[in-house]
Parts: structure tokens; sequence; C-alpha cells
């Protein structure tokens, strides 16, 4: 009876590598596969430029000038993609961009590591001034999108137009605003947040407590909010 019961006991699964748990679960997402496939091609595309690039991307033919693609009338098997205004192949061109464009990007993300790295383990080691030089150095790199959007809508519909300057306020509150609330759906609640980040909440507790009701310092209606 014991070696019955010895017998079906079913012996369980060695464990996977973290190589193969990475794409037993990566292979899931079909949407991620299809990227990593057009990511090697464009990879292979860009390597061996030199044999399937049709052309050479600097030649010239003059007798062909604008030639539209292929599937285009008026357009030639010779150049699949057309031609430039100079008679340069396009498709044997963007081959060879390729190149330069990986190029760019692989030298911007290893320098972006590097950089933070260093920055990072400096700021952590010596702490203190350093580091709050470097963090605020930081925040200023990452308050720049914020703060061009702001500028552009500005620019757009104007400095002196409240209603229609809504967008720089909640740009500049998402920024400034500790309790960042400015993602809810109440029409005040934008105003308030601005009011919050210029510190204007300290006569306008009551706001506090018609919008944030769950707030401790809500229930103080003097005037002075005092989580500030």
């Amino acid at each position: 009876m014991s070696q019955v019961t010895e017998n079906n006991v079913i012996a369980a699964p060695a464990p996977m590598t973290p190589l193969r748990e990475f794409w037993h679960y990566f292979k899931r997402n079909k949407g991620a596969v299809v990227g990593l496939a057009y990511v090697i091609i464009m990879i292979l595309i860009a390597v061996f430029a030199n044999f399937i690039a049709p052309h050479n991307p600097a030649e010239q033919f003059r007798d062909a000038l604008l030639v539209p693609p292929v599937w285009q009338e008026g357009g030639s098997w010779a150049h699949i993609l057309g031609t430039d205004d100079v008679g340069r192949d396009v498709l044997s061109r963007l081959m060879y961009g390729a190149r330069l464009s990986m190029l760019v990007g692989c030298l911007v993300v290893v320098l972006s590591l590097v950089m933070g790295i260093v920055l990072g383990l400096v700021a952590g080691y010596f702490g203190g001034l350093v580091d709050n030089i470097i963090m605020r150095v930081v925040d200023i790199m990452l308050a720049l999108p914020s703060l061009l959007l702001a500028l552009v809508l500005v620019a757009i519909f104007g400095p002196l137009n409240r209603q229609r300057c809504v967008g720089v306020d909640v740009c500049s509150a998402a920024a400034l605003c500790p309790l960042n609330p400015c993602g809810g759906s109440g029409r005040g609640e934008p105003r308030l947040c601005h009011r919050l980040s210029r510190g204007r909440c300290r006569r306008n507790a009551s706001d506090v407590h018609q919008y944030f009701p769950e707030l401790p310092c809500a229930a103080d209606r003097s005037g002075v909010a005092g989580f500030l």
C-alpha cells in the first residue's frame, strides 16, 4: 500500500531560471512580442544595410528626381519608396539612417544611466548640502516639461484671460502643491490647488473644508489651515 502511494506522488516541476521565467511571462503579452520582433528587424536592417540597401544612400540619380513611391502613378521598382529632390533613393537612405537613429538612442540611454548612477551615488554618499543641491537641480529638470507647457498655453491664449489659463494654473499647481489634488473632477479644485501652491490657504480654510472634507484640519473654520 505504501509503495502504491509513493508511486502516485507527482514530483514538483524544477524551478525556472530567471531568463526562462522572464520569457515565460513576456511571451504572454502579444504586443510586447510584436514590438520585440519589430526592434529586431530594425536592428538587422541597420546592421546589414550595406548588403540589403538597393543603392548607395549618397548616389544621385539625376534622371529620376522626385520619383513617387512604387504604388503611386509614375513610380518605379528601381526606387521602391521614390527619390528626393536631388535623386537619392529614399529607401536606401532610411536603411542607413537607422544606424544613426539607433546609435543616438543607445548613447542617450547609456549616458543617462551613467550620469544618474554617478549623481545618485554622490548624493547618497556625501548627503547634506551636496544632496540638496543635486536634488534641487533634478527637481528643476523634472519641472521643465510642465513649465514649457504653461508657457505654450500662455503664448496661445494670452496671459490676461483667466478662463483660458486654467490649464496653466493646473500645471503650476501640480508641480508646487504637495497635496496635488488637481486631478479631481470638481470645477473649483484647480483654483483651490493654485491658492494652496501660493500659500493663500491660510486666509481660505473654508475652501479646504469645501473641497477636502476628509482632511483633519477641515474642522477648523477660523480661517487658518494648520497643516500648511
